[in-house]
């Protein structure tokens, strides 16, 4: 679900913790700074390298300046460019997706806030700073508005809310060498879980090539998250436990989401919210057509039977 890593001022650059939050959460990644009394934001970056590059043309001190980091593992809205944290904190669509801004406040996020509208595009940090953070303006600073905030929220997520003035953090935060990091993720490379609030593990073992093993089901996972069985034959992420509460991937979309007892499945298929309201669609897709018409225009067009 994300990590938020801050390197604070005076702590000198480490890219090997950087290296390991990649490694832990590839979805994407981005930063941002103050500088000249604004905040600037530079994102969409899917390599280390390629963050390393564009951090070293921003003509800053990097040791004497503070850079909040975020390294993404989606859970909702598609793995892009645009979705990569840090967003401004702005109630305007375009402006959250741009790779590169300057704005008064910047917003991390590390954890998933129920309750968002869901969107093919949009993830739900995303959502919630378009319908309640953006319009806060600058109550942001106010000690009740985030105290409001981080309850609203609840335990399990993390903000870090950069402004010119200071960045404030909301939820627990780990200081490690200068560092504040909002899990343990920058620590070692780790086995993913598809079921993280239980922590259900799938995978201790990590191989050479990346890949790890688990014992508990004898399951086999590459660096994608291709879930195999012990003799290296794909299966379903519907092969393994699931109980309420856990955050699951859809068979369909690929989304990670929120499992319930009025969750659906299809044909074994575990789906989502929005691919089980496709369910009536999918099946009319196993119809076959039986003849051809031509209507007024001499345009073809199909009749569907089952």
């Amino acid at each position: 679900m994300c990590i938020i890593t801050i390197k604070q001022v005076g702590t000198p650059m480490d890219w090997s913790i950087l290296d390991t939050c990649e490694k832990n959460n590839p979805d994407g990644s981005g930063f941002a700074y103050v500088k000249d009394n604004k905040v600037h934001i530079r994102k969409g970056y899917f390599d280390n390298n390629d963050m390393q590059t564009a951090l070293e043309k921003e003509n800053i001190n990097l040791d004497e300046t503070e850079i909040m980091f975020h390294f993404r593992i989606a859970t909702h809205g598609k793995v892009a460019p645009s979705t990569c944290h840090p967003f401004p904190m702005t109630s305007n669509k375009s402006d959250l997706t741009r790779l590169r801004t300057t704005t008064n406040v910047a917003v991390s996020h590390n954890g998933i806030i129920g309750d968002m509208p869901t969107h093919k595009t949009y993830s739900d940090t995303m959502q919630y700073i378009r319908l309640y953070l953006g319009k806060l303006g600058k109550d942001i600073h106010r000690d009740n508005i985030r105290n409001l905030i981080e309850h609203s929220i609840g335990s399990l997520n993390c903000l870090a809310i950069m402004t010119v003035r200071k960045t404030y953090l909301i939820g627990e935060f780990v200081e490690d060498n200068g560092w504040l990091h909002s899990n343990d993720s920058y620590q070692n490379y780790q086995a993913q879980s598809l079921c993280t609030s239980t922590g259900t593990s799938i995978g201790t073992s990590v191989h050479d090539d990346g890949s790890y093993s688990d014992s508990q089901w004898n399951s086999f996972v590459d660096y994608d998250g291709n879930i195999y069985d012990g003799d290296k034959s794909k299966v379903h992420y519907t092969s393994y436990p699931r109980d309420i509460g856990d955050y699951i991937r859809c068979d369909s979309c690929d989304e990670m989401f929120f499992w319930n007892d009025e969750c659906d499945t299809l044909n074994d298929l575990v789906l989502c919210d929005t691919c089980s309201g496709y369910k009536t669609l999918v099946q009319a897709n196993t119809y076959k057509s039986n003849k051809k018409k031509k209507n007024k225009k001499g345009k073809k067009f199909q009749l569907w039977k089952k």
